[in-house]
């Protein structure tokens, strides 16, 4: 066993309010239920020991809780909080296979960017499917060209189902545009669209923009002439003098 104090005070307004030990095997004991300074001592056998507040109703002035001997050998890890836990073990869980998308979603405002990474590498590996939205909501807690790359390497590796158009439309406010270019080059011509393409190019760089395009011929797909004067105030100079050479050898 390993033992701890815990140094507690508080000031009770109303209500009902305690500290508990809950041990390893279940068993609740009640550490104190007065307000007035008492320091504590706990034995923590092997396992998982929780201390946490149970109040009813109660309204406290004036709390103050501190542990000691948290730093003691046998302890391997402190928690301030069952999220906090949580989130601790969710990388590995899901490395393992034993966490589901929903969980992950659920910690994934607690997680750290790398946590939240490593959850979405692991998941892309085990070929998990994303929705738009869902994906959205994983690029607000990860950096955009972070987060791209570890798509586009799924992708690539054929982990991960080729994006619909929609999703490269969605996401391309959220990721840097050489990692956009990149992901549209695995298109294929059936999945880009002209209109896919005008977006592409109002919101890229020149240099990604150029690129989109040159994805665009190479799979096969073509403009017309009213295509190309929608887009033509897009491009510079150097493009539309290529673009007007492949145009003319059609």
């Amino acid at each position: 066993p390993v033992e701890i104090s815990v140094d507690a005070s508080w000031e009770a307004v109303d209500g009902d309010f305690k500290l508990v030990h809950v041990s390893p095997d279940g068993a609740v004991a009640t550490l104190k239920e007065e307000g007035r300074e008492t320091v504590i001592p706990i034995e923590m056998e092997a396992g998982r020991n929780v201390v946490k507040m149970v109040g009813r109703e109660a309204r406290l002035e004036k709390l103050d809780i501190q542990f000691k001997g948290l730093n003691a050998d046998g302890i391997s890890a402190v928690y301030s909080s069952e999220e906090e836990e949580d989130s601790v073990h969710l990388t590995a869980r899901i490395a393992s296979g034993d966490a589901t998308k929903q969980e992950y979603f659920e910690a994934l405002p607690t997680l750290d960017e790398e946590e939240a990474l490593e959850g979405f590498r692991r998941f892309l590996e085990q070929k998990t499917e994303f929705s738009d939205s869902e994906l959205q909501e994983i690029f607000v807690y990860i950096d955009g060209k972070k987060a791209g790359d570890a798509l586009l390497q799924a992708i690539r590796e054929d982990g991960y189902p080729h994006p619909l158009q929609e999703t490269i439309d969605n996401l391309m406010v959220w990721t840097d545009d050489d990692t956009t270019a990149a992901l549209v080059e695995e298109l294929t011509k059936e999945e880009y669209s002209f209109n896919l393409l005008e977006d592409l190019l109002l919101y890229l760089d020149s240099e990604a923009g150029e690129q989109c395009l040159e994805h665009y011929y190479a799979v096969g797909n073509r403009l017309t002439y009213s295509q190309y004067s929608d887009i033509e105030y897009m491009l510079d100079e150097n493009v539309k003098n290529k673009l007007n050479a492949w145009m003319q050898e059609e």
